[in-house]
């Protein structure tokens, strides 16, 4: 009867240690998970410190939002535009020619005037042309902080839900 208990006692205590091997292990990927998570909430806080940044040097550059020219200005920095995705080699290509060929570009452009896109895309009326340039310069640079942000947001929510699974 005691060799019956001491084998079942040992093969108990093999259960154990396998159990508590288990938990040590999901304990270490859970701290991981946290260390982690926190890195990225302050990478996410970094880039949404940088838009706002941003931001504020439009506003700097525009002379505030009660400036005359701040509507149109405004509304040129937040568009949203079409940008080619960093992974597409085609692109690379397209580019490249279309730098060439700007000459060709720019009397194309000027048939369109008719279109709503155009319209948005011209200089404002008493606007520098540096001026103009340099919020669409800050349109690229935002829309760059946006698709950053949204990975790293991307990349948070996934290690929340690892770390969820692991505390279930």
């Amino acid at each position: 009867l005691l060799r019956s208990f001491q084998a079942s006692d040992a093969s108990f205590a093999e259960k154990l240690k396998k159990c508590r091997n288990e938990q040590s292990k999901l304990e270490k990927q859970s701290q991981e998970v946290t260390t982690k998570l926190k890195e990225k909430r302050r990478v996410v806080d970094d880039i949404k410190a940088q838009e706002d940044a941003l931001t504020e040097e439009f506003l700097d550059l525009i002379g505030g939002d009660q400036a005359k020219l701040y509507k149109p200005l405004y509304k040129i920095f937040r568009r949203k535009i079409k940008r080619a995705k960093p992974g597409d080699g085609e692109n690379d290509d397209d580019e490249d020619e279309d730098s060439e060929d700007s000459e060709e570009s720019t009397l194309s452009d000027s048939d369109d005037d008719s279109d709503d896109d155009d319209e948005e895309e011209t200089c404002p009326a008493g606007c520098e042309i540096e001026v103009y340039e340099t919020v669409k310069q800050m349109r690229e640079r935002r829309l760059d902080f946006e698709e950053a942000l949204a990975e790293a947001q991307k990349q948070y929510d996934e290690l929340k839900k690892m770390g969820d699974r692991l505390t279930t």
